[in-house]
């Protein structure tokens, strides 16, 4: 009943009122393949999302509900994407976590290929930088920002602290280090566009 209640007039492809902050983080578990023939770099991990959506809140005491789980088909999603996307691989159905004050959790599994303009004038001891920009395709910030989500930040409230390194966007605790090549450095910057 209280999933209902909520989706009664919500409106799924309306951002939530004022806009929407979405701290995004990758999980990466591999760099699955690295090709300098096409330019690019596979990457395998999760693209997590948080963000509030206070449609979807409600009071836990009345309801006796900690938490919900809705289908990606059901609420607001952001649009987020990589702009230097190539191919992206969905790995399997993903259910999104709703928590009483309408903070929304979501995990995305994916193997993302994005382009990647390499030198290769060291090669086969070249060191690569592989910049991308992750947006929104249909929003500009003032309707959804998409920011960095640090890694065992304040902020990290649903997730147990467990062993992460700091202040970085990108979760490296599952990661699964390549005998080919290897991942020396992450840099996050982040931007806002306004259109």
């Amino acid at each position: 009943i209280l999933q209902e209640n909520l989706l009664a007039s919500y409106k799924k492809f309306v951002p939530p009122a004022g806009g929407a902050d979405c701290e995004i983080q990758l999980a990466l578990y591999s760099i699955v393949e690295v090709s300098t023939a096409l330019q690019t770099i596979k990457l395998q991990g999760w693209w997590r999302h948080y963000w509030k959506d206070e449609r979807l809140s409600w009071d836990s005491n009345l309801w006796g509900v900690d938490a919900l789980v809705y289908n990606i088909a059901e609420i607001w999603v952001p649009d987020d994407i990589v702009y230097e996307l190539i191919e992206e691989e969905h790995l399997g159905n993903v259910a999104l976590t709703v928590y009483p004050s309408g903070s929304v959790f979501y995990s995305a599994p994916r193997v993302t290929t994005v382009g990647c303009k390499m030198q290769l004038d060291k090669y086969p001891y070249d060191i690569q930088t592989c910049q991308f920009t992750v947006g929104s395709m249909s929003f500009d910030g003032s309707l959804v920002d998409i920011l960095p989500r640090t890694v065992g930040s304040p902020e990290d409230y649903f997730e147990e602290a467990a062993v992460y390194q700091d202040k970085t966007a990108i979760d490296l605790t599952q990661y699964r280090h390549n005998k080919e090549f290897a991942l020396t450095k992450v840099r996050i910057v982040p931007q806002n566009f306004y259109y």
